[in-house]
């Protein structure tokens, strides 16, 4: 998790692998290359992209070219450092929900999303971003987001980023008092927060 288009070969050994069916698998697939397309093209800032898994995504759906360029047009020349696309979100939020069910033991039944560009964040917003504020309540004895914490200088417990893949995915979740806090960044350009109840 999240799925293997964001991913680099070779993958990265802390991979997490969610069973789920056959069914729901396919239907966020082509979403998910969708994503990883426009992500990787409002990054480039052509269809002339670095990462060769999407290189060979692109060639094989020529027909999607165009809607993915505008996609990712929309994005890059955005005023705001707001990213809004529906697909997108939509498997932001399939990702919110799995690190928060995988890791914290949480079932999700209200998802608030939002993305942004984090090129296009002040110096302000970015380490208001990437800041890791401590968990409110503690994560459920027990569970991996328990594990995932560090004791820092005062018996305090800070959760951290992990980096599934440098360059590519990282996360944070942050649980609070009454929902999980998941930020997500991929290639460093796509920032998310999630607020998962």
């Amino acid at each position: 998790m999240p799925s293997k288009a964001f991913f680099d070969e070779p993958f990265p050994e802390n991979l997490m692998i969610v069973r789920c069916c056959k069914e729901c698998n396919n239907s966020f697939s082509a979403d998910e290359e969708y994503a990883a397309c426009v992500i990787e093209v409002a990054r480039c800032g052509s269809l002339d992209v670095e990462r060769k898994k999407v290189k060979r995504m692109l060639t094989h759906n020529q027909t999607e070219c165009t809607g993915i360029l505008s996609a990712a047009e929309a994005i890059r020349t955005s005023v705001s450092s707001r990213a809004n696309d529906s697909k997108i979100e939509k498997i932001m939020g399939k990702i919110s929900r799995g690190l928060t069910t995988f890791l914290a033991g949480m079932w999700v039944s209200d998802l608030q999303c939002e993305m942004m560009i984090l090129p296009k964040l002040s110096h302000e917003e970015k380490m208001a971003f990437e800041e890791s504020q401590g968990h409110e309540i503690w994560p459920g004895v027990g569970s991996r987001l328990m594990q995932m914490m560090v004791v820092c200088d005062h018996d305090v417990l800070v959760p951290q980023w992990e980096v599934c893949q440098k360059g590519r995915f990282r996360y944070l979740i942050i649980q609070k008092s009454d929902y999980c806090e998941v930020r997500m960044v991929f290639s460093e350009y796509l920032g998310v927060i999630a607020k998962c109840a």
